[in-house]
């Protein structure tokens, strides 16, 4: 057993929401949206490649896993009717980045 959270309540930026993660002594996180210095605020399955990188860098520094990827499949501003390749997109984005650090599980919403 272990506990975890929806590390970006914590913080906008990733170095917020490690040291948070840490000072509970976890070492796992849901990451949603994560702000990288110098790359745009997104989520995890959304942000760019170089992004990415740092993130996978800065995890692996801080000793610390994703046990979860909050994804925006099927979100709040999302509508049943929208296309379904928006929703594919994001899945085909994520599943990559999850094998590439371990994650099994990734949070979906219902569309509206």
């Amino acid at each position: 057993m272990y506990f975890s959270g929806i590390a970006d309540e914590a913080g906008a930026n990733l170095d917020a929401q490690i040291q948070a993660t840490q000072t509970l002594g976890w070492q796992h996180l849901e990451a949603r949206n994560v702000e990288v210095t110098g790359f745009p605020k997104g989520n995890l399955h959304d942000i760019p490649d170089d992004a990415f990188d740092l993130v996978v860098e800065k995890l692996a520094a801080a000793g610390l896993k994703i046990n979860c990827f909050g994804s925006t499949i099927g979100n709040w501003s999302k509508k049943i009717e929208d296309p379904f390749d928006l929703t594919l997109g994001e899945v085909r984005r994520a599943i990559p980045r999850m094998e590439r650090l371990g994650t099994k599980f990734i949070r979906v919403m219902s569309h509206k």
